[in-house]
């Protein structure tokens, strides 16, 4: 009987010897990824940011953010969205739509979020009115205006030479939420 205890117990202690190391490894995975956290953190609290955003405000290399925005990403705990010259970065919780990941995206730049607002608040607006309230050059409001049209947040209208810009209506309820929460 003593021999079964005996011989039970040192397949138990072997058991946890070789279990150890797995368990040392997880403990370490958890430490290491403090920066991972780190950048998962920014990403639910400003989604659409940039990488280079994220490197800026959370002091870590870009090879290192990109090295854990690719873990992430193949985790699952995050979309990674080509738009323009930039990736966006937001949660991959089916929390933001393609429309709406589009508009947060806008409210990144300080340009398109000022000519998103103005087009918001004074519906029918120039972009002759757009560059002297703004003090935005017109190739600039022109460029902005083409990128909010082929992404559906904008549409437009002719008036003699001139066009007039409205936010189509869905964007504008984003808009409004959007704008309102980086007011809060």
């Amino acid at each position: 009987m003593k021999l079964f205890y005996a011989s039970s117990m040192a397949v138990a202690f072997l058991t946890l010897l070789k279990l150890l190391p797995f368990v040392l490894g997880k403990i370490e995975d958890l430490l290491k990824n403090q920066n991972r956290n780190a950048i998962l953190n920014y990403i639910y609290a400003n989604p659409g940011t940039t990488i280079a955003r994220i490197s800026e405000e959370q002091q870590i290399e870009r090879g290192m953010v990109k090295y854990h925005l690719y873990k992430l990403e193949t985790e699952g705990k995050i979309v990674l969205r080509r738009m323009g010259k930039y990736s966006r970065l937001f949660r991959n919780s089916g929390t933001y739509g393609d429309d709406e990941q589009k508009v947060i995206a806008h409210l990144q730049n300080r340009n398109s979020r000022s000519i998103l607002i103005l087009i918001l608040e004074q519906p029918g607006i120039t972009n002759q009115e757009l560059t002297e309230r703004l003090g935005v050059e017109k190739s600039a409001v022109h460029w902005h205006m083409e990128k909010f049209i082929s992404d559906g947040l904008v549409r437009f209208e002719p008036y003699g030479k001139y066009k007039r810009y409205f936010v189509i209506e869905n964007a504008s309820i984003m808009l409004q939420k959007h704008t309102e929460q980086a007011v809060t």
